[in-house]
């Protein structure tokens, strides 16, 4: 009986613990959406000058498991966007943009470039290994609460509205040296060529 009843206090604990993740889990969701503000864009609505502070060092990893950090681009310039492949309705041309700024810049020049995606979809649901083999970048995912901090040091804001993911859609460009140098604002209704030629402008100073 005893063994019993050390059985059963034992399942009892664990799925407290289970219970108690569970409405963690959620209280942190519906926290997400708070205090995060993305700098505005220059009067120009074009880019905005960030003056070559730090870049924040985070580490995520690809859908093949492998880790992936700013130290990794090994001097080169990094392309750093945040995205959401699950996007549904109307998307930010995030994709687009990337693609087109590749083409812009040529194949050869194009390979001097990190060009990364960080995952801003906070729903425990799979990505498509199809989807993410299609995204002109190398693509990061990781825990919830490792992706939340890479949000917050980007100024990012990730929140759930009427059940779809809302986001700060946007891209930095970030040198050699691990400095800021610009950030890309991303709006639905902005031509990704047009897009694209900005950041090709701004990366070309950096190649």
């Amino acid at each position: 009986m005893r063994k019993g009843g050390a059985f059963t206090r034992a399942w009892k604990r664990w799925l407290g613990y289970v219970v108690a993740a569970i409405v963690a889990g959620f209280a942190f969701l519906g926290a997400i959406g708070l205090g995060i503000d993305l700098p505005g864009p220059t009067a120009n609505g074009q880019d905005q000058p960030l003056g070559g502070v730090p870049a924040p060092a985070f580490q995520l990893t690809d859908p093949e498991g492998h880790p992936w950090s700013l130290s990794d681009a090994q001097g080169r310039p990094v392309v750093l966007a945040f995205y959401d492949p699950l996007c549904q309705g109307i998307c930010p041309p995030i994709p687009a943009i990337l693609g087109a700024a590749q083409r812009q810049l040529g194949p050869t020049t194009a390979r001097q470039v990190s060009w990364v995606m960080v995952d801003t979809n906070p729903l425990p649901r799979p990505i498509p290994p199809v989807l993410v083999q299609s995204l002109p970048a190398r693509f990061l995912s990781g825990p919830l609460p490792v992706r939340y901090a890479v949000w917050q040091a980007y100024h990012i804001d990730v929140a759930l509205e009427g059940g779809r993911v809302a986001y700060t859609a946007a891209i930095y460009v970030i040198d050699g040296a691990g400095r800021e140098r610009y950030l890309l604002p991303v709006a639905t209704d902005q031509a990704p060529a047009a897009r694209a030629a900005v950041l090709v402008r701004d990366l070309r100073p950096l190649l």
